[in-house]
């Protein structure tokens, strides 16, 4: 397989997620980028940093990434160092304080290259402590210094909130500074769930889910992501996990998964009460992603 193939094979992994409209089409942009570049023999030119948003447990890691490695293999980006990318949390510093942040994030890049050279790739940045302090003194020299190394280094600015005024704040402070595209990456319905739940966590075990099953586990699913403690794919990883454990230890006779056998898994059960509680809480900083199983 040479590189453009196995770019093909990446960008298709982007195509293939739940959701994420917005996310797919940012890729697809890039993906004409791509192919106008080549049909035209023209040299790169300076790509967009961007702000994504989300609710907490978004799968911001996985899609980062994914992003990362599309723009490497279709060779969009130059990169160097020890990794295509790196997360990183701006903590907030009041006025009062020394800014901190700054030679942290500074430290960062220079530790992922060795402290040989400069780092060439994505930078994930999670925001979210900083989204009422835009207009503060030591956000705008964040936002400065993001701007001197936009040469080699692509931002992916990160927030957790889905309130339309915030994110104006945030686009109005970066807008001052830096290029960059606001990219509001929708958490997966629940029927889109239950097919990434049916995939990694029945289907890869030998099970089938019978139609009433999948029904029952659906509604479940479509509780819980009401809950105010629901935490992204964290929360459905927990709750997928919980499922599986309970049929692994009971006297399943049969691969094919009945609604009977999961019955205490359906929306009114006392777990699934239970979890609209808990659901998240044992990990609820960094990004949540899905994961392989």
């Amino acid at each position: 397989m040479n590189r453009q193939e196995y770019a093909e094979l990446c960008f298709d992994a982007i195509m293939q997620l739940h959701g994420e409209d917005e996310f797919k089409e940012m890729a697809k942009r890039l993906h004409q980028y791509q192919l106008n570049r080549k049909k035209f023999s023209l040299y790169s030119a300076t790509l967009p940093n961007y702000l994504w948003v989300t609710k907490r447990g978004g799968g911001v890691a996985t899609r980062v990434r994914l992003l990362a490695e599309y723009l490497d293999t279709a060779r969009i980006m130059e990169f160097t160092g020890k990794v295509r990318h790196f997360e990183f949390q701006l903590a907030y510093v009041p006025p009062d304080k020394f800014f901190s942040e700054l030679p942290r994030l500074d430290n960062t890049l220079s530790e992922i290259t060795g402290h040989q050279r400069f780092f060439r790739g994505l930078a994930c940045i999670n925001i979210t402590e900083w989204m009422h302090h835009t207009r503060e003194e030591y956000f705008r020299k964040f936002i400065e210094y993001i701007s001197s190394i936009g040469e080699r280094v692509l931002t992916v600015f990160y927030v957790n909130t889905e309130n339309d005024r915030i994110v104006k704040d945030i686009e109005y402070a970066l807008s001052h500074y830096i290029r960059f595209e606001s990219v509001w990456l929708q958490f997966p319905r629940a029927r889109e769930l239950m097919g990434y739940v049916e995939t990694k966590y029945f289907k890869l075990r030998g099970f089938e889910l019978g139609r009433a099953a999948k029904s029952l586990l659906e509604e479940s699913l479509e509780r819980l992501m009401q809950s105010d403690n629901f935490n992204g794919y964290i929360s459905v990883n927990q709750f997928a996990d919980d499922v599986i454990h309970s049929l692994l230890t009971s006297e399943i006779t049969s691969r094919k998964i009945t609604a009977d056998m999961i019955r205490g898994f359906d929306k009114e059960s006392d777990y699934a009460k239970r979890l609209e509680t808990t659901a998240g809480v044992k990990n609820t900083i960094g990004f949540g992603s899905p994961k392989e199983v």
